[in-house]
């Protein structure tokens, strides 16, 4: 076996990530929906077949399990494959099947974050004293169910990634939580200095405050303290019982324009089916009934948070620490997180040819 280790793992260039960030060229996921599922599934069974018994015993587990839901995203060890036990003929397996969810701009961001736990171990080590935990290969994949037979599910996940997509036969794959993070989030030095891979979402976001006017800002404030990460985190399944932040149908269609681009920056780190389903989700309240809030400073460097609420979904960003290097984001559907509404489908279809 081939352990992935810093000096055998290639940096993606950062800068790469920049040069796709408006785009949505995505690589495989063309085509009607049925066909990109299928491809989903024909990935993850060759990914699975190219481990041997222990790793695959370690990749799946039952769509049951309560894992299942659970997430997170600090830097620990985590059950399922980790990336680091994984040889070339594997790591490609799973590329393999992360393109047929995400677009190249999306597999490129979560390669850059990956990439950047190399940046904080030289960061972080000091004379005898290695910031061990600081591991690119320490993310690890899990299967849940088996791929083409009822439901099933397959997360990705390590320190500030978290990427979880369900499926069943009553409709394509559902892709939240997804939540991305970077640190650092400026590479303040060495060969990649200045280096960023969340640019959009923290510089967008920026933008749309300031595009508003002294009332429409006033408006936006979200009350108390500016909050410490983002709230739709691990452990929370609800949505916002006070929905805050100036109502996007009241601001100028430009504005709007800023709101919409930013959404649709999430959207676009998925393949195309599933970022047209994306958009489809965030239009169903109308941009005109979605809020947008704010908290913290303005200028860059300063740290803020920021949030756009519908009714059925909500978007989190979130400056974690008063460097302002240090970023979390996240986005949450309140109906469709793990599937649940497919799962509902598929549970009524069962029943309703059960009999009974």
């Amino acid at each position: 076996m081939l352990h992935m280790n810093r000096m055998n793992l290639p940096w993606t260039s950062l800068g790469l990530v920049a040069l796709v960030l408006y785009g949505c060229a995505a690589v495989g996921g063309n085509g009607p929906d049925g066909d990109a599922e299928a491809r989903r599934i024909q990935a993850a069974q060759r990914f699975l077949a190219t481990l041997d018994p222990a790793q695959r015993e370690r990749a799946k587990a039952s769509f049951e399990a309560a894992e299942r839901r659970a997430w997170d995203f600090v830097p620990k060890a985590r059950p399922g494959v980790r990336l680091g036990d994984l040889d070339t003929r594997q790591r490609t397996a799973l590329h393999e099947l992360l393109d047929t969810t995400l677009s190249s701009q999306g597999h490129l961001k979560v390669e850059g974050i990956v990439r950047l736990e190399d940046v904080l171990f030289e960061l972080e080590s000091k004379p005898g004293a290695p910031a061990s935990h600081r591991d690119p290969g320490q993310y690890s994949i899990r299967v849940f169910g088996s791929p083409g037979t009822g439901p099933w599910a397959w997360k990705f996940e390590g320190h500030h990634v978290s990427l979880n997509f369900t499926s069943t036969e009553a409709g394509p794959s559902r892709t939240t939580p997804f939540f991305l993070g970077v640190s650092p989030a400026r590479i303040p030095a060495g060969k990649y200095a200045g280096a960023r891979v969340l640019i959009i979402e923290e510089d967008l976001g920026r933008e749309i405050l300031l595009a508003l006017d002294e009332g429409q800002r006033a408006s936006s404030r979200l009350a108390g303290a500016k909050p410490s990460d983002v709230i739709l985190g691990p452990s929370v399944d609800r949505c916002f019982e006070h929905v805050e932040g100036v109502r996007v149908g009241d601001l100028r269609p430009e504005q709007q324009g800023l709101v919409t681009r930013l959404l649709d920056e999430f959207a676009q780190n998925l393949a195309p089916d599933l970022c047209a389903q994306a958009r489809q989700r965030f239009a169903e309240d109308g941009v005109d009934a979605l809020r947008f809030g704010w908290n913290g400073g303005t200028g860059v460097g300063e740290a803020h948070y920021w949030r756009i609420v519908g009714s059925k979904f909500a978007i989190e960003f979130a400056d974690v620490d008063g460097g302002s290097n240090h970023f979390h984001c996240v986005w949450r559907d309140f109906e469709r997180d793990f599937g649940a509404d497919l799962l509902r489908e598929h549970l009524e279809h069962d029943h309703a040819h059960s009999g009974h």
